[in-house]
Formats: structure tokens, C-alpha cells, sequence
């Protein structure tokens, strides 16, 4: 299932910014400053996935699964107000390498944190022929 949204998510992306860009690439690795990060969409007939903690200022530092990346920076950096890209949930996206990742959010309900480990909660919120079709995220 989370190939299927991926995709969706990368043909959409693809939609907005076909003028700019003519195929938006879904890539499996990237080097950052010298930091490698890699995704397998089929390791071993499942999907494998780095984490990062990522700093989204307002709500903190969250640990996020990526599930790929997109290079974006074809986009021009001086799109007027109704040309601008704006996808799944995100305003203006800018000229750059992306990650698409998966965000989470800490919870400290009834459990405590340790030096060893920061309490994070999901929900399943969707099955399909036993499969999980679906994960929420909680906030507190």
C-alpha cells in the first residue's frame, strides 16, 4: 500500500510540475554532506527505509521513515502566487533535492521516555485482506 500512495503522491507531483520539469524520478538514494540515505522499495519483497530526524521548527524534531526523493531543482525559484507548487500538504515547494518521508509524533501517554528511547505512537486505522492499508499518526 505505501507503493501505491507513493506513486500517487509522485504522479500528482508530477502534474504540478510538468512544465517545469518533464519526469520527476523517484530515487532510492542520496548523498547529503556526505550522508548517505537509502531506500529499497522491494528488499527482499518488502519495502526498507532509512530514518532521519528532521527539525520542522514548530512542531520539533521528529523521526521521519523516507520513502524516496525527488530532484526539483529544475523548478524556477521566482514562481508568481498561482504558479507556485503546492502538494500534498506542502506550500511552495522550492528548487532542491527532496526527501518524501513519513513523519511521526511524540507521545508520552502513560509511557515514560528513557535515555534509550523516545515514545512514538501510530494507529492503524485501515485493513484490507489482512494487510494494514492505513497508519495515523496520534497527537497529543
Amino acid at each position: 500500500m505505501v507503493k501505491n500512495d507513493l506513486l500517487e503522491f509522485i504522479d500528482g507531483l508530477q502534474v504540478m510540475v510538468t512544465l517545469c520539469i518533464r519526469v520527476v524520478t523517484l530515487y532510492s538514494c542520496c548523498n547529503r554532506d556526505g550522508n548517505i540515505f537509502r531506500v529499497d522499495l522491494s528488499h527482499r519483497k518488502n519495502l526498507w527505509c532509512d530514518w532521519d530526524v528532521v527539525d520542522w521548527h514548530r512542531d520539533g524534531k521528529l523521526p521521519n521513515q523516507i520513502y524516496g526523493f525527488v530532484d526539483l531543482r529544475l523548478l524556477p525559484d521566482n514562481l508568481t502566487q498561482s504558479d507556485r507548487v503546492n502538494h500534498g500538504g506542502l506550500m511552495n515547494i522550492k528548487p532542491a533535492m527532496h526527501a518524501i518521508v513519513e513523519a511521526t509524533a511524540e507521545i508520552c501517554e502513560g509511557v515514560a521516555a528513557s535515555e534509550l528511547f523516545e515514545v512514538l505512537s501510530t494507529e492503524v486505522s485501515d485493513f484490507e485482506d489482512g494487510s494494514v492499508t492505513k497508519i495515523e499518526v496520534l497527537f497529543g
